[in-house]
Parts: C-alpha cells; sequence; structure tokens
C-alpha cells in the first residue's frame, strides 16, 4: 500500500519512523515528497497499523490525515 499522511513534516525524523513502520513490515520506507512536504510510506499494514507506528514514533496523526494512493500494481512480477 502506498499512503500519503500530511502533517507538518519540519522535524520529522524520518529514521524513527522508518524503524517504527519496519516492526510490522520489514521492507517499508517513508521518505518526505519535496513538492508539497507530506509524508510518503510504502509498506504492507493496514491503515490502522500505520496511525500506531506513527504514534510509536513519536508523530500521532488522525485517520482523516491519511489518505491511501490507488495500486499502481501492474501484477506483471506476481500475477
Amino acid at each position: 500500500m502506498e499512503y500519503v499522511v500530511r502533517l507538518d513534516t519540519a522535524g520529522l525524523d524520518l529514521g524513527r519512523i522508518g524503524r517504527s513502520l519496519q516492526e510490522i513490515d520489514p521492507a517499508a520506507v517513508a521518505d518526505i515528497d519535496p513538492l508539497d512536504r507530506t509524508l510518503r510510506v510504502s509498506a504492507t499494514m493496514l491503515d490502522r497499523e500505520l496511525l500506531e507506528a506513527l504514534a510509536q514514533a513519536g508523530h500521532p496523526v488522525g485517520s482523516a490525515q491519511v489518505e491511501r494512493m490507488p495500486s499502481i500494481c501492474c501484477g506483471g512480477c506476481s500475477g
């Protein structure tokens, strides 16, 4: 799943967020979109797990701040 999280990215600790996400999905990645200054997350987890991971990392957000993006998977690598 890919998510866009709207929150104040100033002072965001991407390392801490990454570690928290990777406790749920070891392949999870997070970065900051340089154009609109939002947090982008790519991970295999439920929405509530994402909220919990962000809170655990010290960046609690509400569900209204999280947008699940449509899949861009073509299905070619795993059917």
